[in-house]
């Protein structure tokens, strides 16, 4: 599974994916929150944080647009990996332009079946079960006798 995240983030990079792909990845954003995410005034640099504070959403019409999250707990800072910061702002400064959910999903599968893998776009987040069921089984690994 290492692997195939691998072969993902060599596939994706400087594509107009390597974005959505590496915060979703790296940071446990959604679709949504991705192509709602404003790389100027949502991030600050100095402090490596991420506010994420609205979502897009498709409306009546079909048109997407942004709206706050859908609860107050969706509603967070998320803080950067300083490996991806540099990659955030040198987009944010060349006019980054974010993609809509529907393209990040289907431009995720054409990737995903160009590299012979199944994974979903939602299977690259991290969530804090994944991190705190990964952190049980390390403890439970460390308290058992040889």
């Amino acid at each position: 599974e290492e692997e195939d995240f691998q072969r993902i983030l060599w596939r994706v990079n400087g594509t107009s994916m390597e974005i959505p792909v590496k915060l979703a990845a790296m940071c446990g954003l959604r679709r949504g929150e991705i192509a709602a995410l404003d790389l100027k005034s949502d991030i600050n640099y100095k402090r490596g944080v991420m506010s994420i504070t609205k979502s897009a959403t498709q409306n009546e019409d079909g048109e997407w647009e942004s709206k706050s999250t859908k609860t107050y707990t969706s509603t967070r800072w998320v803080e950067v990996p300083q490996t991806l910061l540099p990659i955030l702002k040198r987009a944010s400064e060349n006019g980054y332009s974010a993609l809509s959910p529907n393209t990040i999903s289907h431009q995720f599968v054409e990737i995903r079946n160009e590299l012979g893998l199944k994974i979903r776009f939602h299977d690259l987040l991290i969530r804090e079960h994944d991190i705190l069921r990964f952190i049980t089984a390390v403890m439970c690994q460390c308290a058992s006798p040889p």
